[in-house]
């Protein structure tokens, strides 16, 4: 991981994104972390997504030339967490990590980035549901002599709320210039949210 990130400056942005050529097919793909300040980015960490079908078949690893000790499953959202925890670790000063839809629409991976006290912005699909007050678990008592033990944890002081209802009651967006394009800016309608 480069250490360049210093002659931009402290206290830029994390992007999580993933890339890939088309032109190469369907397997030239990878995850990457970059970071930015201002009008300024340097690629700090990249790694390659391979599928499960292809570590699912150690001969064509091999004759890819993909080393033995990187022949192993992980999903785009555990690679991208991966590479926020060797950010952290080598001491590379950002403000927030930033991701689109595909790694917010992981819910483990958002609760972990929570739970690590980082702040982030990434897009969430307006079909998915969130809490909006914290939530108590709790593992329910088994039901009978013959059940199985239950082993999830359930929330039991609140409901779940679609997001698209959510923002039919918010009359309070921020619209935001993200960056310039083809047909002008990019504009998004922005709102803060969250609790603690």
């Amino acid at each position: 991981m480069t250490r360049g990130w210093q002659t931009i400056g402290r206290n830029g942005a994390l992007v999580i994104n993933e890339c890939g050529n088309p032109k190469a097919g369907k397997y030239s793909v990878g995850v990457f972390t970059a970071y930015v300040k201002d009008d300024q980015r340097l690629l700090l960490n990249h790694r390659l997504y391979l599928p499960a079908d292809w570590i699912n078949d150690p001969a064509r690893c091999d004759a890819a030339g993909i080393p033995k000790e990187n022949q192993v499953f992980k999903t785009k959202a555990e690679l991208a967490y991966d590479m926020i925890g060797e950010a952290q670790k080598i001491g590379i000063s950002f403000t927030h990590i930033t991701m689109d839809g595909f790694y917010g629409n992981h819910p483990w991976l958002v609760t972990r980035l929570e739970n690590d006290k980082q702040t982030y912005v990434t897009d969430i699909g307006s079909n998915k549901q969130m809490y909006c007050e914290p939530s108590e678990y709790q593992i329910y008592s088994r039901k009978g002599v013959r059940a199985r033990a239950p082993i999830h944890k359930k929330v039991v002081n609140t409901y779940p709320v679609r997001l698209d209802s959510i923002a039919k009651t918010i009359d309070k967006w921020r619209k935001i210039r993200i960056r310039a394009s083809m047909d002008g800016f990019l504009e998004v309608k922005f709102m803060r949210s969250g609790y603690g």
